[in-house]
């Protein structure tokens, strides 16, 4: 099973990259080096400015725009000691994005002028592009820039900005095979809401079906008919709540005619999957005996709760980022789009013991 992470290029484009060397090849691909980019060229980058940007969400919950800061400073840090260690400065600008566009945009041109007036040799964008307008917005902004620019991420972009993100398609694939290795099958995908990364990867979790050699529907969404789309923001912690309670409900109505059968649940994210398990808990029912479980991200309750989830690779986002931009100053082209593995973190919510 492939749990690591790897460095492949946006399969739009037509190209895969591994160390740093362009190959023709297929889309995003569960196969693979998994050595990260090291770049040949001898290091000129003497400073390096760094521009995190954190869209105001008040809609959300504050444990939420925490965790986003909170990945940001991650991949922030990563970036830092790969150029530091190469002897690089850096000077770090921070934006706080308001939410309506118009002010947005004019906030992020500001920051990026900051930018531009301290003269760095390249610049690392680190935070959150998710939507068209977002994604738009920042190309608009550092269209001036004259040097080389890395966008690191956790949303896939529409953007022809070269960026690092971590593979949606790739994650939901693993979740999956994971399940289905542990002995757990039907697979049931829990999809309350609509948003273009968890498309991403229910496409992944087919795919490992497919390549187990089951039928198609072995897996299906339980959704809920009413659930928001996301494309403008996150959901709140009391809808997080409220759709964990209705997914187990769905969930334990079919799971109650089904005698003998051990479902694996893949919800869309650790929120999902810890409101999903309260309400099984609630029921009599423990993650792991009697379904398997899945989750992403790994947040701080997940390890305390048993919940078996998909690490996104915070650090090597922006390890990778900084060697990218260290190997476009030594004179190396990269336009693509670099994804990177999550990791499967084997956790109680798939163990049957």
């Amino acid at each position: 099973m492939l749990t690591d992470g790897t460095l492949v290029a946006d399969g739009r484009r037509g190209t895969a990259v591994a160390r740093l060397a362009v190959i023709s090849g297929e889309p995003p691909s569960l196969t693979g080096s998994h050595d990260r980019a090291r770049p040949e060229t001898q290091l000129r980058l003497s400073t390096l400015g760094i521009l995190t940007s954190d869209i105001g969400r008040p809609e959300e919950s504050t444990e939420l725009r925490a965790a986003d800061r909170t990945w940001t400073e991650i991949i922030r840090h990563a970036v830092e000691d790969v150029v530091s260690e190469a002897g690089a400065t850096t000077l770090v600008f921070n934006h706080v994005r308001p939410a309506d566009g118009a002010v947005r945009l004019e906030s992020l041109r500001t920051v990026v002028n900051q930018v531009l007036e301290s003269e760095p040799d390249a610049l690392a964008v680190i935070g959150s592009f998710h939507t068209p307008d977002l994604a738009d917005d920042l190309a608009d902004a550092v269209s001036n820039y004259p040097h080389p620019l890395v966008v690191i991420t956790w949303d896939e972009m529409l953007s022809p900005l070269p960026y690092v993100t971590y593979d949606d398609f790739a994650a939901g694939s693993i979740a999956v095979s994971h399940l289905i290795e542990s002995g757990y099958a039907p697979i049931r995908f829990l999809r309350p809401f609509a948003a273009r990364w968890l498309d991403r990867r229910v496409q992944g979790a087919y795919d490992a079906v497919r390549r187990a050699g089951f039928p198609a529907d072995t897996l299906q969404c339980i959704e809920l008919p009413e659930g928001p789309d996301t494309a403008d923001g996150g959901v709140t912690s009391d809808y997080v709540n409220d759709a964990g309670h209705w997914l187990f409900r769905r969930f334990q109505q079919e799971f109650d005619r089904a005698a003998d059968v051990r479902f694996g649940i893949v919800a869309p994210n650790d929120r999902i999957a810890l409101a999903f398990q309260a309400e099984a808990v609630r029921a009599g029912m423990r993650p792991g005996r009697d379904f398997g479980l899945v989750g992403f991200d790994d947040v701080a309750e997940a390890s305390r709760s048993g919940l078996t989830t998909l690490r996104v690779p915070l650090r090597e986002m922006g390890a990778t980022g900084a060697e990218l931009l260290m190997a476009m100053v030594g004179g190396k082209q990269i336009t693509q789009t670099h994804y990177l593995r999550s990791r499967l973190i084997r956790r109680s919510s798939t163990t049957s013991a």
